[in-house]
């Protein structure tokens, strides 16, 4: 299951579409408010990843990342930028899985989609003492995804 956050209702049908049609499951959000929102609902239930738009209504995706972080320290989050990767902030750049520039291709999206559903599958059968101290968050907890960020 993978969780969009996207302002810009258009581009949020497409995204959210073609989650689906990749295989996978989605649940669109129109703004950063309704999905804190959600969070907060006994329906919640965490993600794969919560992938977002670097520009959000009313904060920035960076803002939104770390309320997320707040309730939920390890969540794998995406965010998509019109902005190259070099041009987002540092903070910004350590604190994501990943950072997808737009306008991105179709087969980029789908390889985020299947590398996120691949490591959340076999996160269970990893050696977590690997990962530990060396999160791509910058934290130091377990991050399966240390692996996986290579494979991208």
């Amino acid at each position: 299951m993978f969780h969009l956050v996207e302002s810009d209702i258009d581009v949020l049908d497409v995204m959210h579409n073609f989650v689906l049609h990749n295989g996978f499951q989605s649940l669109p959000f129109d703004s950063p408010i309704s999905y804190l929102k959600y969070m907060e609902s006994p329906e919640y239930s965490p993600p794969t990843a919560v992938i977002t738009s670097y520009r959000l209504h009313y904060t920035s995706g960076y803002d939104f990342i770390t309320a997320i972080r707040e309730v939920i320290p390890n969540q794998k989050t995406v965010i998509i930028s019109a902005f190259s990767v070099g041009d987002i902030a540092p903070e910004i750049n350590q604190s994501v899985c990943f950072s997808l520039g737009k306008p991105f291709r179709i087969d980029q999206f789908s390889s985020l989609l299947k590398t996120l559903h691949r490591c959340e599958s076999e996160k269970e059968a990893i050696d977590t003492s690997e990962f530990e101290g060396i999160c791509g968050m910058g934290k130091n907890v377990y991050c399966h995804l240390h692996s996986c960020r290579a494979g991208y």
